[in-house]
């Protein structure tokens, strides 16, 4: 049996949303007036991601050429025509722990509470070079 690995390079845009804790459902419009407000004030003094620390990311993974194969985003997975999931949610884990591929870990270390970036993941730390 031969394997197969992905040979392309990954994009993958990540926005964290929250780093060593969780925030609470918004109830109603005007919360989410004070926790934008909160957000702002409290970003310039949000920890950055570290081993170790839980984080809450929002993504869209995408090939070189564009190409949009996975995302927690809804939105952006009904443009892409991507099959409907149950539930659209941000990615929950602890950095460092081997829960994701070591390019997306290594990409949240050092972000902050709502910061975006754009990280290209070669296939070594992703799942591997095309096996013939």
């Amino acid at each position: 049996m031969k394997m197969f690995g992905l040979a392309l390079v990954l994009a993958i845009v990540i926005s964290l949303l929250a780093v060593g804790c969780t925030t609470p459902a918004i109830k109603d419009q005007s919360q989410v007036v004070k926790q934008g407000v909160d957000n702002v004030n409290a970003q310039a003094n949000s920890k950055m991601a570290a081993k170790g620390d839980t984080v809450f990311v929002d993504y869209v993974g995408s090939l070189q050429d564009g190409t949009v194969f996975d995302t927690s985003v809804q939105a952006v997975a009904q443009k892409a025509g991507l099959p409907s999931r149950a539930s659209y949610a941000p990615l929950s884990f602890v950095v460092g722990a081997g829960q994701m591929i070591q390019g997306f870990d290594e990409g949240v270390i050092g972000m902050r509470e709502g910061e975006e970036k754009l990280i290209t993941i070669a296939p070594e730390k992703a799942y591997g070079t095309l096996q013939p």
